[in-house]
């Protein structure tokens, strides 16, 4: 009786119906956790610029201070020599 439980054991962690295999998408860690240094700073912004960024951030369901460093960060990326 005991092989009757170990055998439906195994057969209930296989895959059930069809199984496509996907490639790995993933970037490798180094690139998903920041490694730049963050440093903290104070900014006086537009209150309309805030608003479009909390607009954006709600639309993706991402973070406005997220979204803003990415901007920062790509604006920086893009003119830096």
């Amino acid at each position: 009786m005991k092989k009757k439980s170990a055998k439906r054991k195994l057969e209930s962690e296989m895959p059930v119906g069809k199984v496509t295999r996907v490639d790995d998408f993933l970037p490798p860690p180094e690139v998903l956790f920041a490694t730049d240094d963050r440093v903290k700073i104070t900014i006086e912004i537009e209150g309309s610029t805030l608003d479009f960024f909390k607009e954006q951030a709600d639309k993706t369901g991402n973070k406005y201070q997220r979204l803003m460093r990415q901007v920062l960060k790509q604006y920086a990326k893009k003119y830096s020599a």
